[in-house]
């Protein structure tokens, strides 16, 4: 519970504090009631005053544990939005005008290779500003993967929302021309694609596989046909 009370706070030391001031207080009225009161009405009053030290007691209890569930219950909840709110703003980041453009630029670039080459190789023949919008690309899918590993994001929206480009990306020009560098971020990509293939749902990741790959064999086939008319 640091997160909810500071580092300093703890129930227990309020409870006992509580309960010393109680104790205390009943201790002050035995001694008055010894001086002024008959032996009978001093068990009368301390038979009282047991049985209001134990009411109040459990009275504060039970009021301070059903505000404590209270505040956990809301905190749980605040910590949830916060997690979806963060996914689908990176949904919305991914989707946005520059983002998109920075993907489509990022393909076109890649395409223009009839075979696989290295992110490093790319940049010997593209300028950093050609090369931007690559690193736009696998820096977001950086980010994704540590905002996963760190729990700042839901990971039950994950899936859904990012594995089936992610696969795109992944089989078309991550895993052939990007990972080969080295890179930690080739490193976090590698995590992130082990993370889907564990946590997103069978059939459709089978699906997204399929659908990649089938783009894949279009693009060889397209360079295959190219290649065969550039030699006629």
């Amino acid at each position: 519970m640091r997160h909810i009370f500071g580092r300093s706070f703890s129930p227990a030391v309020v409870a006992v504090i509580v309960i010393l001031i109680l104790l205390s207080s009943c201790v002050g009225v035995i001694a008055l009631a010894r001086q002024y009161l008959s032996f009978d009405k001093q068990v009368e009053l301390l038979a009282t005053a047991i049985a209001n030290l134990f009411g109040t007691i459990i009275g504060a209890t039970l009021a301070f544990w059903f505000a404590l569930r209270q505040l956990t219950i809301q905190s749980r909840e605040a910590y949830k939005k916060a997690l979806v709110d963060t996914t689908f703003e990176l949904h919305r980041e991914f989707n946005n005008s520059e983002m998109s453009e920075a993907r489509n630029r990022a393909d076109k670039i890649f395409r223009q290779y009839p075979a696989p080459v290295a992110l490093d190789a790319l940049e010997e023949n593209f300028p950093d500003v050609e090369t931007r919008p690559i690193y736009l690309v696998i820096r977001f899918y950086q980010r994704l993967w540590l905002a996963i590993k760190n729990k700042r994001v839901d990971t039950k929206l994950v899936p859904e929302l990012f594995g089936e480009i992610f696969y795109w990306w992944f089989v078309n020009y991550l895993e052939p021309q990007v990972m080969p560098v080295g890179w930690q971020i080739c490193s976090d990509i590698q995590d992130l694609k082990n993370w889907f293939d564990e946590n997103s749902d069978q059939i459709i990741h089978r699906v997204w596989l399929d659908r990649a790959y089938l783009e894949k064999q279009k693009h060889v086939a397209n360079v295959s046909a190219g290649s065969e008319q550039s030699m006629k």
